[in-house]
């Protein structure tokens, strides 16, 4: 009985880990906050180990993406501040076509595949501050916009703004 009460106690720091890991802004990327928050994420993580909680587990697996997530933005370069829209890559009428094919040839991934300038390589990955992690995919937009696949025109307008963006990754490097 005290296992089961510990691994619900347990499962619960993780909940709250991972969901103020996405609901927190990292305006700047503070390389303390995002170093503490590896360890705090690594310690309720080993905790579940301890409690014989195994790999596959999804609390695990969150915990592990999470913390993936912060060494990606410890090593973040700054770009700007970007006008972000969205397009449905399945409508003749924001792409021309409805084939789901980007410009690199892969199949678009709706919330992951953005559209970037020639001066993002395709697998540069990127930050957009309050979105999330996406990877350059497609082309179509000029400097200083980004273009996210979505799923539907409502999801487009809903992200539409202006975001700070990072390179947490480019492949071409």
């Amino acid at each position: 009985m005290k296992k089961i009460i510990a691994y619900i106690l347990a499962a619960a720091v993780v909940v709250a880990l991972v969901m103020a890991g996405r609901t927190t802004a990292i305006a700047g990327f503070d390389d303390t906050e995002l170093t503490a928050r590896q360890e705090e994420v690594h310690a309720a993580a080993e905790l579940l180990r301890e409690l014989g909680v195994v790999e596959e587990d999804p609390a695990i697996k969150a915990l592990s993406a999470e913390w993936w997530r912060c060494e990606s933005l410890l090593k973040a370069e700054y770009l700007g501040e970007f006008t972000v829209t969205g397009y449905d890559p399945y409508c003749t009428h924001c792409c021309g076509k409805a084939d789901g094919v980007t410009a690199s040839g892969a199949l678009v991934t709706e919330g992951y595949t953005v559209a970037m300038c020639r001066d993002y390589p395709f697998g540069t990955k990127i930050y957009i501050e309050g979105l999330g992690i996406f990877e350059v995919q497609d082309r179509g937009v000029g400097p200083g916009h980004i273009d996210v696949a979505c799923s539907s025109h409502s999801e487009c307008y809903a992200l539409t703004g202006h975001y700070e963006v990072w390179v947490i990754d480019n492949e071409t490097n």
